[in-house]
């Protein structure tokens, strides 16, 4: 490390000592001036990534730094703080809060996996959390689910903040160091872990021997090896990440800025060499304008031209920060400075630097604009490439201080103020954000809160930019592995940008399937992409594993990086072949009252093969009904669901039918066999009877007749009638009959005339069929 009682010291201690007081006082009069700073503010502010040179004074003057950390910002206690929004052009995007809030509240650096799921730390703890979208793609309605948490490392519990961080191609995810580690006092940490996703465990890595990590730059080479920085080591170091056994080989580092790194950024360019602006040059007097690039087939550096002005912040102001650089999809590289404007005079605006990486030369660019009188800065601060080709970045006054604003870089090189994000700006410096560049286009912010934001620019990609699928199989089966293959699978930039405190890089591939019929958006994880190239035209082949909840059928297609598609190509989607069982396999309702509905009996489906069971439909035969189900679109391996159907009869008599069950089993549809009997609410029994001939003025021998009430229910007023010669001798039926019981009258002929005659016995009643009749007929003699 470097030696801090050197004769420059007790300059750098005058400088730092005049930048705290300077940089304070700029925050707190941004900090009054914001019309939405809150009144009451939460217990800390988050903690502001700092340079170590920065820190190392501040470790020794702790007044000192518990005065700057009374001036940062915070956000504030209670109920969400909206922000108190400025005119935008008409060419503005639009902002959009996460449905469900991050659990925990402090979302920090996000991470894409390679399923399209996004990883989410919570900052400065161990624990981790992951963003599913939902089922059409939306990851503003997405769910959070929490992830296995980082393990402690040698006795102490790893749980970093502002530390290297990648996405491998092999789809795990590897972070390193740590400013800050569990605590809000700045650490630099040098331990390490990588995530297995599909394991969903954290295996501890050794870091490099004698580094320290801490906030190290670092990026994925065009071969896909992962290159990690040291901050802090003088000379500086770096190393070559071998994945297979998570072990590391020393390569070359920067060696014209001071022998020093910290602070610096690494960006991936067209050719394969890496980019990084020296910050250190000319310390301690600050004023740094070298650049150099990295060669991965000689593992040097070499020169990459002077900035046309320094894009550090001044000496005299003593965070020695620098703003993001992004590579652009024409080859250029938009550099932002990081001048915090302590010195108070016109060259304090925020200076911007393009890089013409093909012909290894720099060129000027539009100065950040003012807003309101104040200069804003991207001294740590998050940019993305859009789509579109502008560069969405964020930028607050001096350093840390309030409102944050967010702005487009065009294509053309001019710079527009754009929205603010919904919640948080006019409390957040712009060192509280992280831009993640997403599948569907939009750019995710986080800013420690609970509520992270997705940015949907208006422009659309040039169709120059988007992959180009040359090779993909027309057929896939859920669970299995596929190769495809095409050009610029990568994109032509690694997305988002911040600098040795955060990598979001997403130059990855990644495969989405949609359903043709339900319009359902599905991930297929990537994994081994044969580079990570970011040069235009570059063919890329890359194997992808249908997740195996992608639902079965004609389907679409896309490769995308860096929120641009492919053209579709279309893939039919199957799945393995499963089996099912149903219990019972039949069922029988007995007699049910016309228009009236059966008590509901169930079937139980149980998935009885290995691989997940779609349901496409439940259906019923008529007379028959599906009740209620807990039987939904899928149904895992070894679980079952119920089906409840009843039975409803619209006339009297035996019904048959089927439940029938659409399913992807080779047997589908499956049919489970329904009967029932529909009979009048009250009978009548018989319909008919014949007397023996009788002597007029006789009586004949009674018949008797059954009333029977199907209902389960009582049946009330019933009166009981006869016609013609014919009347009731007794009864057993009074005014009311029990549920599901019958009751008898006997019926006698009295002719009064010789031959034959006619009549009826007739009950009235409470039923919906009354009366019930019988017809009489008898003969005088």
């Amino acid at each position: 490390m470097r030696n801090f009682r050197s004769p420059g010291f007790s300059l750098l201690y005058a400088l730092l000592l005049f930048a705290v007081v300077t940089v304070q006082t700029q925050i707190a009069a941004s900090q009054d001036s914001s019309k939405a700073s809150p009144k009451v503010q939460a217990t800390q502010p988050v903690p502001p990534p700092l340079s170590f040179k920065r820190a190392e004074f501040f470790k020794n003057h702790p007044a000192a730094y518990a005065e700057f950390l009374s001036k940062l910002p915070r956000h504030p206690a209670g109920p969400v703080q909206a922000t108190s929004h400025h005119a935008a052009p008409l060419t503005s995007g639009t902002w959009q809060v996460s449905v469900n809030p991050f659990p925990p509240g402090g979302a920090a650096n996000p991470l894409l996996l390679t399923d399209g799921t996004v990883l989410v730390a919570d900052g400065d703890t161990p624990t981790w959390y992951k963003l599913t979208p939902d089922i059409n793609g939306s990851y503003v309605n997405g769910t959070w689910t929490q992830v296995a948490s980082l393990p402690v490392i040698d006795g102490t519990q790893y749980a970093p903040l502002y530390h290297a961080s990648v996405v491998l191609p092999d789809g795990r995810v590897l972070i390193m160091g740590g400013e800050y580690n569990d605590s809000g006092t700045p650490t630099w940490v040098s331990l390490g872990a990588i995530y297995d996703p599909v394991a969903n465990a954290w295996t501890a890595v050794t870091s490099p021997s004698g580094w320290t990590i801490g906030d190290a730059e670092s990026t994925i080479l065009a071969d896909g090896t992962y290159m990690l920085a040291a901050c802090c080591n003088d000379p500086d170091v770096d190393a070559l990440f071998d994945a297979s056994n998570l072990t590391w080989t020393s390569t070359g580092a920067p060696n014209a800025g001071d022998d020093y790194q910290d602070e610096q950024g690494y960006e991936l360019l067209p050719n394969g060499d890496v980019l990084t602006i020296d910050i250190w040059t000319n310390y301690p007097n600050g004023g740094a304008t070298n650049a150099e690039r990295y060669n991965p087939s000689s593992g040097t550096w070499v020169s990459a031209g002077n900035t046309p002005v320094s894009l550090v912040d001044p000496a005299v102001c003593g965070t020695w920060e620098i703003g993001p650089a992004v590579l652009r999809p024409d080859g250029s590289v938009v550099a932002f400075g990081g001048n915090t404007g302590c010195s108070g005079d016109p060259s304090d605006a925020d200076p911007t630097a393009i890089y013409d990486s093909s012909a290894n030369t720099w060129s000027s660019g539009p100065d950040v604009p003012e807003v309101d009188g104040q200069y804003f800065t991207l001294a740590d601060a998050p940019a993305a490439l859009l789509p579109d080709g502008n560069v969405l970045f964020a930028a607050s006054p001096g350093y840390g201080g309030t409102p944050t604003h967010f702005f487009e870089f065009s294509t053309s090189n001019t710079i527009a103020q754009v929205n603010d994000t919904v919640d948080y700006s006019g409390s957040s410096g712009a060192y509280y954000y992280n831009f993640l560049v997403l599948p569907n286009g939009q750019i995710m912010s986080t800013d420690f809160s609970s509520l992270p934001e997705f940015y949907t620019p208006v422009g659309s990609p040039n169709s120059s930019w988007a992959p180009v699928i040359s090779s993909a199989p027309s057929s896939v089966t859920d669970g299995s592995t596929y190769a495809i293959s095409g050009t610029q699978f990568n994109g032509l930039s690694q997305g988002a940008y911040y600098g040795d405190d955060v990598q979001g890089a997403t130059n990855y591939p990644i495969v989405q399937i949609t359903n043709n019929s339900t319009g359902h958006v599905f991930y297929a994880r990537t994994t081994d992409p044969s580079n990570s190239s970011v040069a235009p035209g570059t063919s890329v082949s890359v194997n992808f594993t249908v997740s195996t909840t992608t639902e079965p059928g004609a389907s679409s297609l896309v490769v995308i990086a860096n929120g641009i598609a492919s053209t579709a190509v279309t893939v039919t989607v199957n799945v393995p072949d499963t089996t099912d069982t149903f219990t019972p396999t039949s069922l029988s309702f007995g007699k049910v009252v016309e228009g009236s509905t059966s008590a509901a009996k169930s079937v139980t489906l149980k998935n009885t093969g290995t691989n997940l069971l779609y349901i496409t439909s439940i259906t019923p035969s008529d007379e028959f009904a599906v009740s209620s189900t807990t039987c939904g679109s899928t149904l895992a391996a070894g679980k079952t669901c119920k089906v409840s159907v009843t039975f409803t009869p619209s006339a009297s008599g035996a019904q048959s039918g089927t439940l029938s069950i659409t399913d992807n089993t080779s047997g589908s549809p499956q049919t489970v066999s329904l009967s029932g009997t529909g009979v009048v609410p009250a009978k009548l029994t018989p319909a008919s009877a014949t007397f023996a001939k009788t002597k007029v003025g006789g009586t004949s021998a009674a018949k008797t007749f059954t009333l029977t009430n199907e209902q389960s229910v009582i049946l009330s007023n019933i009166s009981i009638g006869t016609s013609g010669a014919f009347s009731v001798s007794s009864t057993t039926c009074g005014s009311t009959l029990s549920s599901k019981s019958n009751c008898t009258i006997s019926v006698v002929f009295q002719p009064t005339a010789t031959g034959k005659t006619t009549g009826s016995l007739s009950v009235s009643d409470s039923a919906s069929n009354s009366p019930q009749t019988s017809s009489l007929t008898g003969t005088g003699d």
